[in-house]
């Protein structure tokens, strides 16, 4: 007998609504649920204790500067 493979919730960091909404989409229709932030900081004070197993995260977002 075939598992079926568990849901999994997925958050996507992206400023590009346009792309936000294709990802979020894809993930969607694959049956996993996908919670979508506009910038860095909304994920950092919005997602809180909120448990993901995957992080989809766009490396050139506006606003903190990076450290190296």
């Amino acid at each position: 007998m075939e598992e079926t493979p568990k849901a999994l919730r997925v958050a996507v960091v992206e400023d590009d609504p346009r792309i936000q909404q294709l990802i979020s989409a894809e993930i969607t229709d694959e049956g996993h649920a996908c919670i979508c932030f506009g910038t860095a900081e909304d994920f950092l004070d919005e997602a809180g204790s909120d448990r993901f197993d995957l992080l989809l995260l766009d490396l050139m977002l506006p606003g903190r500067e990076q450290t190296n």
